[in-house]
Formats: C-alpha cells, sequence, structure tokens
C-alpha cells in the first residue's frame, strides 16, 4: 500500500493556480513547504547565517541536471496517448522518460494474476533458448508489438530458429538437412505459452501516442484505465514534487526541476493502492538498468515482514543495487508502544528513510517511527501542493495532499540538487555525511529527540558544505581527504554553524527577526566566498595539509 494518505484537502484548477500565483501571501500558505525555510526554494535571505546569503539557485545553478531520479509508484499523468479505447492526457508541467520501445516501465501483473508479465516473458523464454534473459529484454518488446499489430511472430520465430535449445526442435533427418528446424512437440507447448498463455503475447495491449507512434501499452507507466478519477494521481504528485518544470512558467515547479524523472509503476490503483514486494525488487532491478541515481519509493509493503524471509532478504539486496534509495517511513496513529516502521524504509540497507512534519514544524502524528529505527530524517509532508490528474489536454489539476510520501519526495529532490552539484566529487557514503552533517533539528522536544535521528536536511547548509569540501579537495592529498573527510565536515561544522542552528530550529529563527526584510550578509560571489573560507580553514588546520 501507499505510504502517503490517499484523501485530497484540495484540488485546484490551473486557472486557480495561476491566481493564487499572484498574490504573495496566498502563495506562501497553499506552497508553505516550498517557502520553508530549511527548503527554502523561495525563502528570502539572512544576515546572520552565511549560507542563507545566497539562494538555492545561486548555490545548485545545475537543479539537478543529469542526475537520473527513478520513482517507483503508481502511474502517472505525463502520457497522452490512446489504449483500449480509453483517452490518457500528459500533465503539462511533467515529463518522464524512458525508452518505451525497448524497456518496460510497470511490474504490475495482469489482472487476476500474481506475476510480472515481462519478467515472465523474460525467464521463460530464456529457459529455453541459449541467452540469458538480459540480452533478451530488448527484443521481447518488439516480438510483442509485431504480434499485436501484425499477428506476426515472424522475428520471434527467427530468434528461435537461431538460439532454441535442441528440446524445442525435432531430431530427426530434417533436423540436420533443413534449413529450417521443425519444432517438436515441447517446442510447440513452449510457443503456444509465449503468444497466448497467462503472460503471453496477446495478454499485452497497444497504445498510440499523439503522433501515431505505437508502443505496447504496459511498457508505459499508465494509471489504470477503471481509475482515472481524482483519487488517482500519487504517483503524478511525487514525480511533481521531486522535478516538475513549470510550463511557459505558469505552473508548478519542483525542487530539482533539472533531473531527469522515470517512473516504474509498482503500484496498482485498486481500492488498497497495493504493492507486493516481489513487484517491488523487481522494479528495483530494473531501476539499477536503467542507470538510475536515486530511488524514490513512497510506498509501504508492511511493517511485520520476517527478516529471515526470501524475499525480504532479496529486497534488502536490490535496495543495494542503486546508490541512493529514499523511503516513507509510513503513515500511521500510533504510540509510543506501537509504532513501528515499515518496510522498506525499515530495511537495514535504508539511509534515507523519511518521516513528516507540518508547518509548524512539529513532527506529523501520522508519521511513523521506531526507536532506535529511524526516520533518519523529516521533511515536509503536510498539506503539500503539487501535480494532479489530467482529464484533457486543457483540462489539468493540482491538488494538496499529506503523507510521508510527499516528505519522501522532498529528500529526493534535495539529493539530486546535491548530486547536480557534486555526484564526481563525493563517495554516496560522503554524501550521506554531508547530509547527516547538514540536518537540523526543528524543536529540541522529545519528539525530535526521539523520533528522529538526524532531522531535518537545510538545503543551503548541505549546498555550502559541499562547495566549501570540494575547494578544500582541490587543495590536498586526495588520500588525506578520503581518510579524513568525517573530520574535516566536524570541524567545518563548528566553524559555521551555530549550535542553536542545528538543535533547535526553531528558536534561533524567532531570535532573527532578519528572516524577512534584510540586506545578505555578502555581496561577495559565491565563488570567492567558498574559495576564502577554503583556504582559512586549511590555514586553521595546517595538519589537514602536512600529514
Amino acid at each position: 500500500m501507499l505510504a502517503a494518505s490517499q484523501v485530497h484537502s484540495l484540488v485546484i484548477t490551473a486557472q486557480r493556480l495561476a491566481e493564487i500565483k499572484k498574490d504573495q501571501s496566498t502563495l506562501q500558505k497553499v506552497s508553505w513547504s516550498f517557502c520553508f525555510p530549511t527548503v527554502g526554494i523561495g525563502a528570502p535571505r539572512v544576515n546572520s547565517y552565511l549560507p542563507y546569503s545566497f539562494s538555492v539557485q545561486e548555490l545548485a545553478p545545475a537543479q539537478g541536471k543529469g542526475i537520473r531520479v527513478t520513482i517507483i509508484d503508481t502511474g502517472v499523468y505525463a502520457f497522452t496517448c490512446t489504449s483500449k479505447g480509453k483517452q490518457f492526457f500528459a500533465h503539462p508541467d511533467l515529463t518522464i522518460v524512458g525508452d518505451f520501445t525497448h524497456e518496460p516501465h510497470n511490474t504490475i501483473p495482469f489482472k487476476k494474476r500474481t506475476h510480472n508479465p515481462f519478467e515472465n516473458l523474460f525467464t521463460f523464454i530464456a529457459q529455453h533458448t541459449k541467452e540469458s534473459n538480459l540480452k533478451i529484454r530488448p527484443l521481447l518488446l518488439s516480438w510483442i508489438l509485431e504480434y499485436l499489430t501484425k499477428k506476426s511472430t515472424d522475428s520471434f520465430d527467427a530468434y528461435i530458429q537461431q538460439q532454441g535449445k535442441a528440446e524445442l526442435f525435432e531430431t530427426n533427418i530434417l533436423f540436420f538437412l533443413s534449413p529450417k528446424k521443425v519444432l517438436s512437440a515441447e517446442g510447440k507447448r513452449f510457443k503456444n505459452s509465449v503468444v497466448s498463455g497467462d503472460s503471453g503475447f496477446a495478454q499485452f495491449s497497444l497504445a498510440t501516442d499523439a503522433q501515431g507512434n505505437t508502443f505496447v501499452a504496459e511498457c508505459l507507466p499508465l494509471v489504470s484505465s477503471q481509475y482515472l478519477e481524482p483519487n488517482n494521481d500519487h504517483g503524478t504528485h511525487i514525480a511533481s514534487i521531486i522535478g516538475a518544470r513549470a510550463a511557459n512558467n505558469n505552473g508548478f515547479s519542483g525542487i530539482a526541476p533539472g533531473c531527469s524523472l522515470r517512473v516504474i509503476k509498482a503500484v496498482c490503483e485498486d481500492n488498497h493502492y497495493s504493492a507486493s514486494i516481489k513487484n517491488v525488487t523487481q522494479a528495483l532491478v530494473q531501476a539499477h538498468d536503467y542507470g538510475t541515481d536515486i530511488v524514490n519509493m513512497s510506498l509501504s509493503l508492511d511493517d511485520t515482514f520476517d527478516s529471515s524471509d526470501t524475499a525480504v532478504q532479496e529486497l534488502e539486496k536490490a535496495l543495494t543495487l542503486c546508490p541512493y534509495v529514499c523511503c516513507a517511513a509510513g503513515n500511521k496513529e500510533a504510540t509510543d508502544s506501537t509504532s513501528r516502521l515499515v518496510y522498506p524504509a525499515r530495511c537495514s540497507s535504508v539511509f534515507f528513510s523519511v518521516g513528516s512534519f507540518g508547518r509548524s514544524g512539529s513532527l506529523s502524528t501520522f508519521s511513523r517511527w521506531e526507536q532506535k529505527k529511524g526516520p533518519h530524517f523529516v521533511a515536509p509532508g503536510e498539506a503539500i501542493l503539487g501535480c494532479s490528474y489530467v482529464k484533457t489536454d486543457k483540462d489539468y489539476f493540482y491538488s494538496i495532499q499529506s503523507g510521508s510520501s510527499c516528505a519522501t519526495a522532498f529528500v529526493t529532490g534535495t539529493l539530486a540538487l546535491l548530486l547536480g552539484e557534486f555526484k564526481d566529487d563525493f563517495t554516496p557514503d560522503q554524501i550521506q555525511i554531508l547530509c547527516k552533517t547538514a540536518a537540523v533539528k526543528l524543536h529540541n522536544d522529545t519528539p525530535w529527540k526521539e523520533h528522529v535521528t538526524y532531522g531535518t536536511i537545510d538545503i543551503r547548509t548541505a549546498l555550502f558544505l559541499g562547495h566549501i569540501l570540494k575547494d578544500i579537495k582541490k587543495k590536498i592529498s586526495p588520500t588525506i581527504f578520503t581518510v579524513r573527510f568525517a573530520t574535516i565536515l566536524t570541524l567545518l561544522k563548528k566553524k559555521i554553524i551555530p549550535d542553536e542552528f542545528s538543535n533547535n530550529y526553531t528558536v534561533w529563527c524567532n531570535k532573527k527577526t532578519a528572516l524577512s526584510e534584510t540586506k545578505p550578509l555578502s555581496c561577495i560571489a559565491l565563488k570567492k566566498t567558498v574559495e576564502t573560507l577554503a583556504n582559512n580553514f586549511l590555514k586553521e588546520n595546517p595538519f589537514l595539509s602536512t600529514c
């Protein structure tokens, strides 16, 4: 099931959003999460804390460009096409990438089935041929498409003639003399299963886009056609928080609009928004195959899995395939004695487990937590604005939703910004250290002390520290930088981050009335500021240059 609440507190038309954007006071209320100082997309500059002297756009000019984010979720309103008599439309603020001619972006079984249809076919064909299913993957979709459009299996037949195992053919004299081998009884059963079986070619359907191009519909992460309604937009909402790009500057922009968004549908839009552990594990493997940098999983599987279960162990292994995986902690009103993180967030390999806080800075009552488990981070998760469902090409919507799903998307967007600037400079372990160092506790109370490990990542602090670290790296031995990375970051933090800022952010903000209308601390360019701080830091810590 999904980690986010499916209750929409508000659905907004495109026209209404345009009106809201003209009224700054209303916009800050509706889009509070993007204006929240730790997120900082729309926050003013502050003259009392150096990183806040620069906007997020100055600190992250790439805006996540070049970073590949895969969202494992429901279908998404990001394709204009027709399938099975249903018309689908793309949200103008969303662009989803993928080679939909050769790559399946769907692990959902056919109705009343239990297995990923593509994976079943890959495996079944590989078992009867001389090649691995990795070599079969790019060919399979063309075979399905040929069958659906022409009722022909010529390409598949030719492949089997070349790569089929011996048991698929008659072994009489013709086997050796004829250029075309004759299928045996086993071969005929095999072909019949591939074409007409439970996951065979005939079970798939076609989709035709606005330009007349034809695809296998199941390769696209489309929303389920029987659920084309306002409640069927979870994947759309999550994708938009991470990387929507406002169409003609009139719509909605996410945290990292420059990143590349891909969606793999592993959650079915039925009444329970169900996801199986196997479907999610297969989606993670596909995300790795597609060269993903960050995986976003705003979903929950269960909180009672047996860690010795083979399926859980396979999930744990798949979670390590991509460099960064962000998982929602789950939603459920719970007491101190009953709260428990859900899978996959509670898997030991997940560093970016994410819970939720609201506009007041208090942790959300629905946000799951577990002693000594996390979540490690929290982010805005209440009343979050994002893209929603689409009725026609001119009739599209935005919605406000709540849940740790939304919070997870904020952390994914933050990572995309960081990697857009520092992917080639720091290792995944170093990025993790940077994120927890830049995390702050909004309140000095029991929930913030006990129900979240590190806090909420302050985007500008993380980016600013990253730029200084990058400059320091150029000036000292690579070995010293790697070995002393944590020490360097700890010393930097002491130098530029006030203790009160890290441990009781809300009090710090209330004391600093400069949060609203002040001049920047420094008008010096970011590059010069970073170089000066890096040089001063190395002078104050000469052991880093000499040891």
